[in-house]
This record gives structure tokens, sequence and C-alpha cells, in this order.
């Protein structure tokens, strides 16, 4: 008995390394097959199999959160039905292991096919606390708990693992996380109307934090808002009547623009309102992630799917072509990718970083959600200085072939809004005016017609 324990102990150790066959399990320990056999049956109760795996190869769960039991995973669809999707296994060495149902998308289970990752797994990467929001609930979460450092940049999996499982029950996107995330009491909406947007704006400025995160350092809330009848996102501009504020109300007033033209010309868009009150700009943004009162979809930024399935690390368009070739997006997306990166150029939009473009899943695709966050960010205010206005628009040679003409036409659409839009501030209109920005593109209509 005390020679068997020894080998529990030696095949312990290989199988906390990770997925191993019986016979690599063999090789590393030098014990026979059957004292090999005979170890894995007393261990079977705590033993994690690779599915779909020939010859069978085992692991053992590590301890993280004080428990190496596994992790509920589950998600809501637009009803607001919730179904398991499976389980999220911890692993030492900080790896994971998605082990899913049948029925589950087995994008979930990554570029390795298998579900193991070397670090926390890409879809609940992107669910961590971001942006504006996600420093404020950092900073909130530090002063109640020792647990979360006070900076988001010093957290860690672990840190990001603890806040899935105590606040999983109401992240971005469909995902549920942790422990009985499948609950049949819900919390109410508690609807909103834009009368007490200033009042919520007062409350984040003072440090009492909305309880959803939301990406970007643009200031921003969620509510839910009755007079739409729907889940929102809102942007909103100081109260101030300063340059700088201005010159965030004119960004504010080119992301609506922005929107409304590519919903226009047939492209994903969020739906948008621009409401100028209270001495500010709020710009609702309806969130596509939620529908009705409780029903949600799946939302994941391009940026933890790049890293996952493809490693260019910028350019939409390139990394769209990439998933098109692996068979993880269709033409359609393909194209309106291609077209949002190209629209980008035209607008003087500067932020088109990974996170500013989102997917959802539907069976073994990732599927394009409404664009976000699309708006002349070149004129944006830097941290120590406001620089004048300066657009700088491609050449005509830049265009690509195949979607020319309704590209131009979409962007000759979108500058003649905002030099109409009494919104703008003199500064912005002066300047589009003497540039003649609208008139330089409707000769490239010309050109190309």
């Amino acid at each position: 008995m005390h020679e068997l324990m020894k080998s529990i102990d030696l095949v312990i150790k290989v199988l906390e390394k990770g997925f191993v066959t019986q016979q690599e399990i063999q090789q590393v320990t030098q014990l026979s097959q059957a004292t090999v056999s005979r170890c894995l049956k007393k261990l079977r109760g705590s033993l994690l199999i690779l599915p779909n795996c020939s010859p069978a190869k085992y692991a053992l769960p590590g301890i993280v959160l004080e428990t190496n039991l596994p992790f509920d995973l589950a998600e809501v669809d637009e009803h607001g039905k919730e179904s398991y999707l499976g389980f999220v296994h911890y692993l030492f060495g900080g790896k994971f292991f998605v082990n899913l149902n049948r029925s589950a998308s087995k994008l979930y289970l990554g570029e390795s096919k298998n579900g193991v990752y070397d670090g926390l797994p890409y879809f609940l990467d992107d669910l961590r606390p971001q942006g504006f929001l996600g420093n404020q609930i950092a900073k909130q979460l530090s002063n109640i708990s020792s647990d979360y450092p006070k900076k988001l940049n010093d957290w860690n999996s672990k840190h990001i693992l603890q806040y899935l499982v105590e606040y999983g029950d109401d992240l971005p996107g469909n995902i549920k996380f942790g422990d009985g995330v499948v609950k049949a009491i819900r919390q109410p909406v508690q609807p909103i109307g834009t009368d007490t947007y200033d009042f919520m704006c007062r409350q984040i400025e003072s440090g009492s934090v909305p309880q959803s995160s939301a990406a970007g350092e643009q200031q921003k809330f969620t509510a839910f808002n009755k007079e739409v009848n729907a889940h929102v996102l809102v942007k909103y501009t100081s109260n101030q009547n300063d340059a700088v504020t201005r010159r965030w109300k004119d960004i504010l007033v080119t992301e609506y623009h922005a929107l409304k033209t590519l919903a226009d010309f047939e492209i994903p868009a969020a739906e948008v309102r621009l409401i100028d009150q209270d001495n500010r700009y709020y710009l609702e943004t309806k969130r596509f992630d939620r529908l009705g009162n409780y029903g949600r979809s799946s939302m994941l930024s391009l940026q933890v799917i790049d890293l996952e399935f493809i490693g260019l690390g910028e350019n939409w368009k390139s990394i769209a072509q990439e998933m098109s070739k692996k068979k993880i997006l269709g033409e359609t997306d393909h194209f309106y990718v291609s077209f949002l990166w190209e629209f980008s150029k035209w607008i003087g939009n500067s932020d088109t970083h990974l996170g500013n473009i989102s997917f959802g899943i539907k069976g073994g695709l990732f599927s394009l959600l409404p664009i976000y966050d699309m708006c002349t960010m070149s004129i944006a205010p830097s941290i120590n200085s406001l620089k004048p206005i300066n657009v700088l628009l491609p050449n005509l040679s830049c265009l690509s072939k195949g979607f020319d003409s309704t590209l131009i036409k979409a962007v000759a659409t979108f500058w003649q809004r905002v030099e109409k839009d009494s919104r703008i501030s003199n500064e912005f209109s002066d300047y589009l005016k003497t540039q003649k920005i609208s008139s330089k593109i409707e000769n490239y209509k010309k050109f190309i017609d």
C-alpha cells in the first residue's frame, strides 16, 4: 500500500503539468502500465479527461480562489432563457480547461479546439472591467475589499476570475459565470428617463458607479431607458462651456452622424440618439447585447478574437480576411468589416483599435455586431493640450475596388450632415467651411461616377 501511495504521488506530479496520456505518464515516472492504471483508477474521482481524444488524456484540476471545483458557464438567449454551456476548470500553472456541452458552439474551445487555454479563456478575458467605468469599479472594489488592486493595470487573471465569480450575473454580452449563475429569480429592471441623466453623471463624478462596466475611456454609463424601452449605453460630456468640452461635443455629433449614415447605407450600426440637455451632450446607444427586459446576445471584441485565433494585433480589415480564410467569419460580414475600416479613414477616425468592433457567436461563426465608437477621433483633445482641428483625408488612390462608389457616397453623406448640424462648435464649423471637405468628397464622387 505504501508503494502504491508513492506511485500515486509521482503520477499526480505529472498530471499537475497538464493533459497527458497514460503512456506519457509511464515514460516520465518509469512506472509500469499496470501500476499507472491502478493509480489512475484511484484518482478517477478527481481526474479531468480531454473529450474526443484518442488515446485518452488526463489532468488534475488546480486550486484557485480556495477551491478546485469547476466554475459554471452559462448563457442567456434573446428571450432571457438561461442554459448551461458547460464548465471551466482551473489547471495548475495558470491554465484553464473548458468542458462544453455538446450543443455549445465549438468557438468556445478556442484555436486549439480542445478547450485548453494557457491563461484565462478569451471569451472571459473580454468581460473584465475596462475603460472609464472599469477604472471606477476597480477603485470602488479596492475600497471595500483588499482582494482587488486599486488600479486595473495591476489586476491579474486571479483578480479577474474573482470579479467574474462575484459579479458574473450582469456582464457584457450573454455569458454568466460562476457557481449557481442560472437562477429562477431575476433582478427587476429599473427604468429611468433622460431627465435623470445629469444625476447619473454626477453620481459617477462623485464616485458612485453603476454596476455594469463598459470599455473605452469616454465618460459613460449604462441604464434602461423607459422612453425607448431598451437598455442603453450613454456617453456624455462635461456641463462646462470650455474649449475641451466643446471639442468632445463635436466628436459626439460626428459619432451620431457616422452611425446614422452607416445604417442608411445598410451597414450594421448601433441605434443612437443625440440629446442636448443639462448643458451636456448625451449620445445614447441602444445596447445590442441586451434585448427587451431580460434577453441577451453574445458579444466579443475583435481584440480577444484576434489574440486567440489570428494574432495580427491591428487592422480590422486584415484580421477579418484571416478570419474568413479560417472559415470563422462569413463573407457578408467580411465585406462589412472591410467597409467599416475604409469608412473610418475617410471620416478621420483615428481610434480603430480592436476593442472598438465586436462580434457575436452564431454556431461555428463569429457574426459582426452593429458598429459603435465610429467618430472623428482625430480631433480629440490630447491629455495636455488642445490642438487645432485637422482632418487628413486619404488620397483617392487609396480606395479599394469593390465598394469605392458606395463608400464615397456614404462618406459624402456623413460630411454633409456634420456641416449642416447646428450643434457643432463654431471652431469645427469654420474649419469644415474653410477646408471644403464635403466639396472635396463630392468631387471624388463625380470622378468615380
